[in-house]
């Protein structure tokens, strides 16, 4: 392995390879449902959630006299100089 500042970085290049296999292992167990979550576990106690409805059309009012234009376009000519 080494002596003095090697056995160091060794070691602690073998704490770290160790972490991150059990971090693997916990991470496929989770996503492959065979454990639980260890650390932050979603609540148990959340409503599913519910079916999914299609959007309606809301009916809205119709265009009355104050929306509606009451006069027409008039073209006024401007003198040519």
């Amino acid at each position: 392995m080494g002596s003095g500042p090697n056995l160091v970085f060794n070691l602690v290049t073998i704490v770290f390879l160790v972490l991150t296999v059990i971090t693997g292992v916990i991470v496929l167990g989770v996503v492959m449902d065979s454990m639980d979550p260890p650390v932050f576990a979603p609540a148990t106690d959340v409503p599913p959630p519910t079916q999914f409805v299609p959007a309606t059309l809301t009916p809205s009012p119709g265009p009355t006299e104050q929306m509606m234009m009451t006069q027409e376009a008039a073209f006024t000519p401007t003198p040519e100089n």
